[in-house]
């Protein structure tokens, strides 16, 4: 069956799409920013461009991609939650001076409960653990991710230093 124009185009289209994003996936760590896929559930799943900026221009909400911290590429990369060597990319959830509270059940900030905390991944292995209230540093901030309930962010790995983002997230194409 021939396929009409429209879906002749449509597909090509698709496929074209398909391979930039094989292709700055598998490049990425060569070539680096400014473009990055994400293709995790959380965040929305597209083609992104970082546009960097100095630390004290970044603003709570903000998409941000920052490196992910030393201590947790064995565990990300290891679970494959992300292909090594690419960067982390979540929202901004609280900046120097918020009061983040972690406990058992959910993480709070400046009072309000902003999502779940769980012990263990969906795959059911043990989660790093914070408990306990603190405020963001001078030049860190919170990694965090609303978009769904189980992101690995700074409910497991805490406050992150501004100066490792290397960019803000402006989606090009979402998918």
């Amino acid at each position: 069956m021939l396929l009409h124009r429209k879906g002749r185009i449509t597909l090509i289209t698709l496929a074209v799409a398909a391979g930039i994003a094989v292709a700055i996936r598998t490049l990425y760590p060569l070539v680096g920013p400014p473009l990055l896929i994400n293709y995790t559930d959380s965040e929305p799943k597209g083609l992104y461009w970082l546009e960097a900026r100095p630390s004290a221009h970044y603003a709570r909400g903000e998409l941000v991609a920052f490196a992910v911290p030393e201590p947790f590429q064995g565990l990300i990369y290891g679970r494959e939650w992300l292909a090594k060597g690419l960067p982390l990319m979540k929202g901004i959830g609280a900046l120097e001076g918020d009061q983040v509270c972690i406990a058992d059940v959910h993480v709070s900030i400046n009072g309000a409960i902003v999502g779940p905390v769980f012990a263990a991944d969906s795959a059911g292995r043990a989660l790093p653990k914070i408990r306990g209230c603190f405020k963001v540093g001078a030049g860190f901030f919170l990694p965090l991710s609303t978009l769904i309930s189980r992101s690995f962010d700074g409910r497991y790995l805490g406050e992150e230093p501004l100066s490792e983002i290397r960019g803000k997230a402006n989606p090009l194409w979402i998918f």
